[in-house]
């Protein structure tokens, strides 16, 4: 399921954000993975993620806005220490873990269990699969209900 997500993709991103470089060629010899185009990105360099110019719109999100999107069929997050609000809605069916494990962040700061599980690099993965920026949160995040 995590490969048949990334198909029509460059995978390049996500494999770097999982496995170093010394698995390309045991992947390619185990499970007889070939080449079937090029791409300018060298293999196994780790992970990195940066949003091209113009895709994040400038924009400041509320949280009570972002409350409002806390549901699988309308799913918005927080991802990231830079505070970035992402659609994930049209990304959740593709999500190698099951729509399940990202929905039960919809609406609040998904950053915490996305760090246990991703490198920063698998943002990218994010955007080509269906994820988009939404904006930036603003204000402070609404006090826990200790009651």
């Amino acid at each position: 399921a995590n490969v048949e997500a990334l198909c029509g993709l460059d995978a390049t991103a996500s494999f770097d954000c999982i496995h170093g470089l010394g698995e390309i060629q045991e992947a390619i010899q185990d499970y007889g993975i070939s080449k079937v185009g090029t791409t300018n990105v060298v293999l196994g360099q780790g992970c990195s993620f940066q949003l091209q110019a113009g895709m994040l719109p400038d924009r400041q999100i509320a949280w009570a806005e972002l409350a409002m999107h806390s549901t699988t069929q309308d799913c918005w997050i927080i991802l990231g220490s830079q505070g970035i609000v992402w659609d994930v809605t049209a990304y959740l069916p593709k999500h190698t873990g099951g729509a399940s494990s990202v929905g039960m962040h919809c609406g609040g700061d998904a950053t915490g269990a996305f760090d246990k599980k991703h490198k920063v690099g698998y943002l990218t993965t994010i955007a080509q699969k269906g994820g988009f920026p939404q904006g930036v949160i603003s204000g402070e995040p609404p006090a826990l209900d200790s009651g």
